[in-house]
């Protein structure tokens, strides 16, 4: 189970709606086959999206991206009241971004099936940096272990374009 409480650790949003990045950041990461591999994601309140950041995304260590395995291709599963049980797939870009997946109906948690990958230069670690909801449903502030000088934040769109790192 993925606690999206943990996104507060890892990315800030900011007054005016700026991304920071806290560069001591981890990601979820496997060396095992990930295919077949399932993670479930709890929510406080029901949702219409998720979000994924795929891959080892560090600003600071830009070749991570391409050196780790990152997802290709998911099933997103879950139950609704309005509509029932739903299942889809959905295939993640190879770019770094945040990767909005609509969900059919609100719900208040859904399963992720690995279906795919992208397969790394160097490792055999499948690494998703982060799995959350929008930003505008989720509220973020910062706690007592993101204070003081082990945090360093940086904005996202001033180090990253978006694209895929080189």
């Amino acid at each position: 189970v993925y606690d999206t409480a943990d996104m507060q650790e890892y990315y800030i949003l900011g007054a005016e709606g700026e991304v920071y990045f806290n560069t001591h950041a981890k990601p979820w990461a496997t060396s095992k086959n990930p295919v077949g591999m399932k993670g479930e994601m709890k929510f406080n309140s029901r949702q219409h999206q998720i979000v994924i950041l795929n891959g080892y995304v560090n600003p600071l260590k830009r070749h991570l991206y391409k050196e780790n395995r990152r997802i290709k291709r998911i099933r997103v599963s879950g139950k609704s009241e309005s509509k029932g049980n739903f299942s889809f797939e959905e295939e993640i870009e190879d770019v770094v971004h945040f990767h909005q997946i609509d969900i059919p109906a609100r719900t208040s948690e859904v399963e992720i099936e690995i279906l795919e990958f992208y397969e790394g230069e160097k490792y055999q670690d499948l690494c998703v940096q982060m799995f959350g909801i929008p930003y505008e449903d989720a509220s973020f502030t910062f706690g007592t272990s993101m204070t003081g000088e082990e945090l360093m934040l940086l904005r996202m769109d001033t180090l990253w374009d978006g694209g895929s790192p080189e």
